[in-house]
């Protein structure tokens, strides 16, 4: 659903405006988590689920747009807060909602108890956003124009980053406990690198002041994240490192995509289409890695499927991102 229906938000949002769409997408969410109280049937559960899916769909881009249209200098800290609340709010579902379940006395419970933060979220933006926004209306023609090699390299890079994400997150614990580890440690490490990237995330404005503010700085230091991983795995230092220099790497890279379309265009209506078409390629892309991984290991050892489909991915971060540095600095002097 995010990917599929990503570009329905620019569509929505050039007929309604920005804050309409966001209302729409978070009521609808709200609105599927709390059927979830009388979800009996797993063909129901389904058609929750595809509710919050739709409901995201139309979130995401626009929120990009809210940014650009409110943030100024401060977009690089709303972006990284909006990168480490995701990684915040699934490691908080994942954890909470069985104790809340066992607490309440039904899984529905369990599921449907996070609509009280969708509600809590659909009034604070209800309140937030001034009420006489107007529609977007069609793109301005003196807007900057996105060439399709740049809009390709950007669907690339969210696509291998977030496919990188979550085959690891995914398959890190198999891939672990085929090595020797204990389910315990296979555990830990996993928590260890889905919580160290939304930390880094969350510290991702520090990193592009750092950094001069220059995107290619940021896409360089992500890439040598990736690149000091593969370095240490083939050298066989503690996989533990291996494991948070991809973390870091990742906590860099996926704010910094989710930046650049603001980045690469000049108003909102743009900033909401570009993002849209990035993540409808890239959450379609991205999400069917895990299932590739899948596949390999019923043909091959965990361990080795595993670890090709990463060098694969993270090769072709580095090739995207060399492509990207040396586009910016094109325009640069352009």
């Amino acid at each position: 659903c995010m990917g599929l229906l990503s570009p329905l938000a620019y569509i929505i949002a050039r007929k309604v405006g920005i804050k309409t769409t966001l209302l729409l997408g978070l009521a609808i969410t709200a609105l599927g988590e709390l059927l979830r109280l009388q979800t009996d049937l797993l063909s129901l559960l389904l058609a929750t689920a595809f509710m919050v899916g739709i409901g995201e769909a139309l979130i995401r881009p626009v929120l990009s747009g809210f940014i650009k249209s409110n943030c100024g200098e401060r977009t690089p800290l709303a972006i990284g807060l909006y990168a480490a609340s995701m990684g915040i709010g699934s490691g908080s579902a994942a954890i909470f909602s069985m104790p809340i379940s066992d607490t309440l006395g039904s899984f529905q419970y369990g599921l449907a108890f996070w609509a009280l933060p969708t509600l809590v979220c659909l009034a604070a933006f209800s309140a937030a956003i001034k009420s006489e926004e107007h529609p977007l209306g069609m793109p301005q023609n003196g807007g900057a124009r996105v060439s399709k090699a740049l809009t390709a390299i950007l669907i690339v890079l969210f696509a291998l980053q977030s496919g990188l994400n979550y085959a690891v997150a995914a398959w890190l614990p198999q891939w672990l406990i085929a090595q020797g580890d204990g389910a315990t440690m296979a555990n830990q490490y996993t928590f260890l690198f889905i919580m160290l990237g939304t930390v880094t995330s969350l510290f991702y404005p520090l990193i592009v002041s750092l950094t001069g503010n220059k995107t290619p700085h940021t896409v360089l230091l992500a890439g040598s994240c990736f690149i000091f991983s593969i370095i240490n795995y083939l050298i066989h230092f503690p996989v533990g490192l291996t494991i948070i220099l991809i973390s870091i790497g990742i906590g860099i890279l996926f704010p910094l995509v989710l930046q650049l379309p603001l980045m690469m265009t000049r108003t909102s209506s743009e900033s909401i289409r570009l993002s849209g078409i990035v993540q409808a390629f890239g959450y379609l892309i991205g999400g069917a890695i895990p299932t590739v991984v899948g596949y390999m290991t019923a043909r091959s050892d965990i361990v080795v499927a595993l670890s090709e489909v990463v060098v694969v991915l993270i090769t072709g971060i580095l090739i995207a991102g060399l492509a990207l540095v040396r586009i910016s600095y094109s325009r640069h002097s352009a």
